[in-house]
């Protein structure tokens, strides 16, 4: 017998007021058979037959298998790759044969531009790759229990992917055991050419990594001007990308700001025309900047989107997975699954008004959510030069008038009314 009590209490208890406890454990170890006789209850406060139906005795085993770990006879010597997902979820996918001692294995890789490839061949070779020089300070780990693993291949410009494996093993107090890399063998170094991501694109990715390899890929995507236009984002638990879109005005302001939604794609790339104007047109600056009058600069906003795809078409009705699951819960957008911003027309960046997202909350409809402004203004003037007049303005927005007392003195910061 693993254990030589004859005899172990258990003891619970309730209490109304304070903290109890309700469950009591008993653990042992080196059996593989048990077997549990009651011998005596005893109640402390009331009768056993007023709780009795809600007392629970379970006895459980739990079997550990662990098997003696040999760092060369039970490590990894070959790593093989299939490029068949490379063009459907952008990711190279990785895998080796189990190991028994294994509880979870070591994933490493590095890229190497193909110009800096010569770089790390080992001394005196010209075909032979040296892994140290590859990995050391340049490689990316995961620690995982499977035997493949999906390596995202954001990298911009044409290089080389290697990854090497090895076996893991994880005593109870927390010890690694860890075995030889898998690139100390001939078959154990895996090489994948690339030839780069999106090259003819400005971007940027940022992951991030939590354990047993979780990830998530953020991809920004800018255009000449290195304004953001497209933002996809992917992790590799859903292995779904979600999309966001920005549109800026002729002056480079962002103006309307599309809600981020699930794409169809599992691959994280730039989609043209993700979000479009009715007829599956671009959505131009056309439609929403414009030389806007007094009488309609804020009863006119830009128009509804396309509902036959991008952000229009998951917030609407015609949502292919309308029905399913949480979708049914998805609202309404009616074309507008987007906020637009619109400035005060004095070069100063300031925000007029600002709709919202749905018809609803769209320029020129009742529920606009704007700006109060107060009819005494209080502002601080920084001066730079000598003394200016005072005006009278007139701000862009209908039936809000206020009047600005500018007084500024060269150096100083006046306090105006």
């Amino acid at each position: 017998m693993p254990d030589s009590s004859s005899e172990i209490p258990l003891t619970i208890g309730y209490n109304v007021n304070n903290t109890y406890d309700n469950k009591a454990i008993y653990t042992f170890s080196g059996g593989y058979h048990s077997k549990v006789v009651i011998t005596n209850v005893t109640v402390n406060y009331g009768t056993l037959s007023a709780f009795q139906d809600a007392l629970v005795l379970n006895n459980v085993i739990l079997v550990n298998r662990e098997y003696p770990l040999d760092c060369v006879q039970n490590a990894v010597d070959t790593v093989n790759f299939n490029t068949g997902e490379v063009s459907t979820k952008g990711e190279l996918k990785v895998y080796w044969n189990h190991e028994h001692p294994a509880d979870e294995y070591d994933l490493e890789w590095a890229y190497i531009d193909s110009a800096a490839l010569s770089n790390y061949y080992k001394a005196g070779s010209s075909t032979v790759f040296d892994p140290k020089l590859i990995f050391t300070n340049n490689a990316t780990r995961v620690s995982i229990a499977k035997e493949l693993y999906y390596i995202p291949l954001l990298y911009d410009s044409k290089g080389h992917l290697f990854f090497r494996v090895r076996t893991v093993q994880v005593k109870p107090n927390g010890q690694r055991i860890e075995s030889s890399w898998s690139s100390d063998f001939s078959m154990g170094l895996g090489r994948y050419d690339f030839n780069g991501h999106e090259r003819m694109l400005n971007w940027q990715a940022t992951t991030t990594f939590a354990e047993e390899g979780k990830r998530k890929s953020v991809v920004q995507y800018f255009d000449g001007s290195l304004r953001g236009r497209q933002t996809v984002t992917k992790d590799n638990t859903t292995d779904t990308t979600i999309v966001a879109e920005s549109f800026y005005d002729f002056q480079g302001r962002p103006v309307i700001q599309v809600l981020p939604v699930p794409s169809l794609s599992s691959i994280i790339k730039f989609t043209p025309k993700f979000n479009t104007a009715n007829g599956g047109l671009e959505y131009d600056k056309e439609n929403y900047d414009g030389a806007w009058s007094d009488s309609c600069y804020c009863l006119l906003g830009a128009p509804a989107m396309d509902t036959t795809n991008g952000a229009a078409k998951y917030y609407s009705g015609v949502n292919p997975n309308k029905g399913i699951g949480y979708n049914k819960y998805i609202p309404n957008a009616l074309g507008y699954p987007f906020t637009e911003t619109r400035y005060t027309a004095d070069n100063t960046g300031r925000i007029a008004i600002q709709s919202g997202v749905g018809l609803a909350f769209q320029i020129g409809k009742k529920m606009l959510p704007i700006i109060p402004m107060k009819q005494n203004i209080f502002m601080e003037v920084l001066i730079r030069k000598s003394w200016m007049p005072c005006l009278e303005q007139k701000w862009a927005m209908p039936l809000i008038t206020s009047k600005i007392w500018c007084g500024m003195l060269m150096g100083n910061i006046v306090s105006v009314m």
